[in-house]
């Protein structure tokens, strides 16, 4: 019975041992039950009431938070329920559970979902299990992997150092380090790394006087590696090319002399470059007019 009436409850059946299952209980419902025997004189009177309820069906997980920061994958969480075994973890691309699909299931509370396409919103629901079975599908949250960083920006590359191209870029966000690359012609596909570096500027003293290179930038981050950067083309100054015209003759011997009275050129400092202009890069500067 629902109340506690042996005179108004029904027979659920008969059994020879003293356990019965009564497989009919509707789930959260109070019910009360009365026992009678029957022998050989005939049957006895009801026994008093004891009530029981069924075990509560699994429950539904609350606080389903899928993320939008990782890269490469999507974390799903939620909170436990008590007394589940495992947890199924369901995905759309639209907000319908009905049409979700399956990922797979988890004992934990936690569930990363590998399989996500970059740049794609998903809806994630989570259903329960206990000894009871499987509970309804939690409301949903959606989460997008951490988007992957754009390529750096502003490369530019020298044109004005002796021996050596400069090569420089904005900094990327999350940036562990960065490769260059560079070509004789504009092709980032095609082009070979000159080295990585951490910081934000590269000194390229690979470089054959008098060619002109394409440099390319890529950036390495937790999500990966960038795509390589716009070009920017850059060479060396030649040594003597005080005047920087792209050839060393008498047009350059006004700016040696600048130069070695104060304004620094690192083109005519020919004895020792990159040092001080001195008497000895004067004569290594005629030297080199002469073809000496």
């Amino acid at each position: 019975n629902t109340v506690d009436d042996s005179g108004t409850a029904v027979s659920l059946g008969t059994t020879a041992t003293t356990t019965f299952d009564d497989n009919t209980a509707a789930d959260a419902t109070t019910y009360f039950y009365y026992v009678s025997a029957t022998t050989e004189c005939g049957v006895g009177s009801l026994s008093a009431g004891d009530s029981g309820i069924t075990a509560e069906s699994a429950g539904t997980p609350q606080n389903v938070a899928a993320s939008d920061d990782q890269c490469g994958l999507i974390a799903v969480s939620w909170d436990a329920v008590s007394g589940a075994t495992s947890y199924e973890v369901f995905r759309n691309t639209v907000d319908d559970s009905g049409t979700a699909v399956s990922l797979g299931t988890t004992a934990t509370t936690t569930f990363d979902d590998n399989t996500a396409a970059d740049a794609t919103t998903y809806f994630y629901y989570v259903a329960a299990t206990t000894e009871c079975g499987v509970g309804s599908l939690s409301a949903s949250d959606s989460g997008i992997t951490a988007a992957a960083p754009a390529a750096p920006q502003n490369v530019f590359a020298s044109d004005d150092e002796c021996g050596i191209v400069e090569v420089s870029w904005d900094s990327v966000v999350d940036a562990a380090s960065y490769e260059v690359f560079r070509n004789t012609v504009d092709d980032g596909g095609s082009a070979a790394s000159v080295g990585s570096i951490a910081g934000t500027t590269f000194e390229d003293s690979t470089a054959a006087d008098g060619t002109l290179y394409f440099y390319f930038v890529n950036a390495t981050t937790s999500c990966g590696v960038t795509d390589l950067s716009a070009s920017a083309s850059g060479e060396t100054g030649l040594l003597g090319d005080v005047n920087r015209d792209g050839d060393v003759n008498g047009l350059d011997a006004q700016g040696f002399t600048d130069a070695a009275v104060g304004a620094y050129n690192t083109c005519a400092d020919l004895a020792a470059p990159f040092g001080v202009i001195d008497n000895d890069d004067a004569l290594a500067f005629v030297a080199l007019l002469l073809g000496l």
